[in-house]
């Protein structure tokens, strides 16, 4: 597939290419309602197109979206094996100048690369990073 960001074309990876065993890829950001993040996600290309590889079924995929904003900490309680990345999660985005969010998106098995793809900054949800799991 291709994809073009102002002047540049460029080919999107497939999910497979980002696959790891033991990593989980997060992405936080600030949807209204899972609605919203289900038309991002799955009834539009805007997750793919904003970050530069197609979707698989095979891919394990979590998210929340909730009323209020919360702390990473806090919106990540409940994800399965949160307790393992949590304390990275929340550091990333502690450096990222990141305090809280409504929506997060976990992708386990999966190591996200963004040098590796072109990313849309303005992108509704914000790459954290991926970290290990268990």
């Amino acid at each position: 597939m291709v994809g073009i960001t102002g002047s540049y074309i460029y080919y999107m990876k497939n999910s497979s290419s980002f696959r790891k065993a033991g990593m989980v890829s997060v992405w936080v950001g600030h949807f209204k309602s899972p609605d919203q993040l289900d038309e991002y996600m799955n009834l539009t290309s805007g997750f793919e197109d904003d970050f530069g590889f197609t979707l698989d079924e095979k891919d394990v995929r979590e998210a929340t979206v909730e009323v209020l904003s919360k702390s990473i900490d806090q919106l990540a309680d409940g994800f399965s094996a949160f307790e393992s990345f949590v304390g990275n999660v929340a550091e990333a985005a502690t450096r990222a100048g990141i305090r809280s969010a409504t929506t997060m998106l976990v992708c386990y098995g999966f190591e996200f690369d963004p040098s590796r793809v072109a990313v849309n900054d303005a992108a509704p949800l914000r790459f954290l990073g991926a970290f290990p799991f268990s």
